[in-house]
């Protein structure tokens, strides 16, 4: 039954879907049949029709591979969201991330849906620390598409409130001509440049098994990574040693 299928199915692909109802059109003497039509069925197995037996003969591949960096774009982790980017696989990914090292967390988290995630955190575990420790905030990109009147959303996860509550995301600016403005401090969208990056792989990725997939992905975060450590360098925009220095006395 499996050498069946995969002989059915196994490099089933667009074109080769067309070629097959081509072959059909042509053969077909019927003038009725004037649609494309491809029937490949497996033989039945113990009498079970083989389009009812469930098999693992073709792998399933992911929904999306999710990502998580700094602000610097400099990659922290990754995941795969199997069926949908559901905010309980979101919530998994970044626990599994600061598992190790939960005093680490961010303090503040962008993500297109964080509303949607705040709400699934508050309903799993109030005591979450994603919920006291961490602000997760809505990209300035998908912000634009939320609904004005989701009170949750406006309030907690606004990313660029101008009422003086996140100094830490929204900075007063003075220009040459001595008027202010206010500016957001960080570049929330950094994490559409590696997605952009990562675009020229898909082919590759697609054709791989779930362990050489795994590798790869996680070869490519470091190579993006000392990708940007040498635009950091090349800038002088790295932390000083007086930081380092700082960060070592306080642990």
């Amino acid at each position: 039954m499996a050498s069946k299928y995969l002989s059915h199915f196994g490099r089933l692909t667009f074109p080769g879907v067309q070629c097959v109802t081509r072959r059909q059109a042509n053969n077909n003497s019927d003038p009725a049949q004037t649609g494309p039509s491809f029937q490949a069925e497996v033989p039945e197995l113990n009498g079970v029709a083989g389009q009812n037996v469930a098999h693992t003969f073709r792998a399933q591949t992911t929904y999306c591979l999710q990502m998580v960096q700094w602000s610097c774009r400099c990659p922290i982790g990754w995941g795969k969201c199997y069926h949908s980017e559901s905010s309980s696989q979101i919530l998994k990914i970044i626990d599994r991330i600061w598992e190790s090292h939960p005093d680490s967390c961010p303090s503040f988290l962008a993500y297109n849906d964080a509303c949607n995630l705040l709400r699934h955190s508050i309903n799993q575990d109030a005591n979450s620390p994603w919920i006291y420790y961490t602000k997760l905030i809505v990209d300035i990109w998908h912000y634009i598409g939320h609904q004005t009147n989701d009170i949750l959303c406006y309030v907690w996860c606004n990313p660029a409130l101008t009422n003086g509550s996140q100094p830490d995301l929204i900075s007063v600016c003075v220009d040459d001509n001595g008027r202010t403005h206010t500016t957001r401090t960080f570049n929330t969208e950094t994490a559409k440049q590696l997605n952009a990056w990562l675009n020229s792989y898909e082919t590759q990725l697609r054709q791989m098994s779930d362990v050489d997939y795994n590798f790869s992905v996680h070869v490519l975060m470091l190579l993006y990574k000392q990708l940007v450590d040498r635009r950091v360098e090349k800038k002088k925009e790295g932390l000083s040693e007086e930081f380092w220095d700082m960060v070592e006395s306080t642990d």
